[in-house]
């Protein structure tokens, strides 16, 4: 039976691969789907964007009798998928059939179904038997939950998009405005999901334990990924820039990364990748072949140098020295004009459950590290649902009322809102908030110009005063103050302007 009835699916997040997945299987089932890519850096939108969506939506559906609306959910940008929610219930009523996915789906399913009528946890393919439930009125489970069992390709369709003004336009290419991912016109896509890592602090250790053995990795065709590459850079030519998504690029077997290079090297742009350390230890081969044909890029976790948060609370699998010998592989890569941009190194700070003594192995470790590289720094986040965060909340960690409201780039405005209620009269808690500091200094390029060795913004002379000194919080303030914003320049001219607004009281 091919679908006649409308189905909208949107993402009011900076990423929108999960819509162009099950975008994919609505049209596979013979649906035209409708996109909607509505980027924000707000917690709610403004109420003349909000009306614009609504007025793009009634266009939309006329008078449909009814109309599916899917939306993919994150934590970060939940309270704007509510907002639009609330919204469409208002101007629809009961004539649109709500859905949730995603990963905020996955842990807050049984939650959701106050505001949504389905919720489609792991394979997107599960909004299938909702929409045909809806054609042929035939009842279906309002929680809908399977393993995902194939590979599915993202859908690259004009969609409907919040643009850089303030304005919704078609259009196959969308603005892209992130403290990590500087590139404007760029083109991103997954060829793998899973991963082989299972971090207490991410959502893939949330779907190992929901659906054990029936957890998968799986890849795609390497020949049909080129070719959907392909088709996408013809309908949108000013892309200049590819990021794979995948969560770990290098699980690829040889084979399959062989035949990729082959037929990327006719593509001939720079791109990017996620990879973990271990992946790396063991392909050096598929790097190589990979950084013949325009690997800029390599993305690798470390989080952190502690061993005791490494692998007794975080549950990563490689140690120092297997972390310094990754580095040497993607440094040298660099150093030898393999690659065009030093290898982006991930940390994880403003953590709870580290003590001055973990923060101190983490920058030992960043000063023994193979130069040059850049460190981006993220901010101590607990994902609902996550082992991490089961295990936070049951500790008193984090309160009942913790809620991931910031950007994981945001350090200055969550040490502002200190979200974990530590008392900074103590001294212990004091260093501890110096040291993160100091960490969220060291954000950016580690190398040596000139004479002068640099910790992303700490040159090798102030880090030891850093160090040793002793610091009021207001002096620990101003360091922050200091330093670089890395959300400096990542709202849209419409949010600057309405940013400027509430500061001036005026809505």
């Amino acid at each position: 039976m091919e679908i006649q009835m409308k189905v909208i699916l949107i993402s009011v997040d900076n990423h929108t691969l999960g819509i162009q997945t099950v975008a994919t299987m609505v049209a596979g089932s013979g649906g035209e789907p409708i996109l909607f890519y509505l980027p924000s850096n707000l917690r709610r939108y403004p109420k003349a964007i909000e009306d614009g969506i609504m007025q793009v939506l009634r266009k939309i559906t006329g008078e449909e009798r009814s109309v599916l609306i899917g939306f993919h959910l994150k934590e970060l940008s939940y309270s704007r998928a509510v907002q639009l929610v609330q919204a469409v219930r208002t101007e629809f009523g009961n004539r649109a059939i709500l859905v949730a996915g995603g990963t905020y789906a996955t842990s807050m399913k049984e939650e959701l179904l106050s505001d949504f009528d389905h919720v489609v946890v792991g394979d997107g393919e599960g909004i299938i038997p909702i929409i045909k439930s809806m054609e042929t009125c035939v009842s279906v489970s309002p929680m809908i939950e399977s393993p995902p069992r194939m590979f599915r390709y993202p859908l690259y369709a004009e969609a409907h998009v919040l643009d850089e003004n303030g304005q919704i336009n078609r259009r196959h290419t969308r603005p892209l405005v992130h403290p990590q991912y500087k590139h404007r016109q760029n083109m991103e896509i997954m060829l793998e999901s899973g991963c082989g890592y299972a971090c207490s602090f991410c959502e893939v250790a949330t779907l190992r334990e929901m659906f054990g053995s029936a957890y998968r990795i799986l890849q795609s065709d390497p020949v049909q990924s080129i070719n959907i590459i392909r088709e996408q850079l013809g309908l949108s030519p000013g892309i200049e820039y590819v990021y794979f998504f995948d969560e770990d690029f290098l699980l690829k077997s040889e084979e399959w990364i062989s035949t990729f290079a082959a037929e990327y090297a006719s593509i001939g742009l720079p791109f990017f990748i996620f990879a973990t350390p271990r992946s790396i230890s063991k392909g050096k081969r598929k790097l190589s072949a990979l950084a013949n044909v325009g690997l800029d890029t390599v993305n690798v976790g470390v989080q952190t140098g502690s061993p005791r948060i490494a692998r007794d609370l975080f549950g990563r699998k490689e140690d120092r020295a297997e972390i310094t010998d990754v580095l040497d592989v993607l440094t040298s890569l660099y150093r030898n004009g393999r690659v065009t941009s030093p290898p982006m190194t991930d940390w994880i700070i403003l953590n709870p459950y580290e003590k001055k003594e973990d923060m101190s192995q983490t920058i030992k470790l960043m000063q023994d590290m193979p130069l040059p590289f850049n460190a981006v720094m993220h901010c101590m986040n607990f994902f609902r649902g996550t082992p991490l965060y089961k295990k936070a909340l049951a500790e008193g960690v984090i309160p009942p009322e913790y809620r991931f409201r910031f950007d994981l780039h945001d350090f200055l405005n969550r040490v502002g809102a200190n979200e974990f209620g530590l008392d900074f009269t103590s001294r212990s808690n004091l260093e501890w908030l110096k040291y993160n500091t100091i960490l969220a200094g060291m954000k950016g390029l580690h190398t040596i110009k000139g004479a002068t060795r640099y910790f992303g913004s700490i040159n090798e002379n102030d880090l030891p005063k850093y160090l040793e000194t002793e610091m009021s919080i207001k002096e620990i303030a101003e360091l922050a103050a200091s330093f670089p914003n890395p959300m400096d320049e990542c709202l849209f001219p419409w949010e600057q302007e309405h940013a400027h607004q509430q500061t001036k009281g005026g809505g």
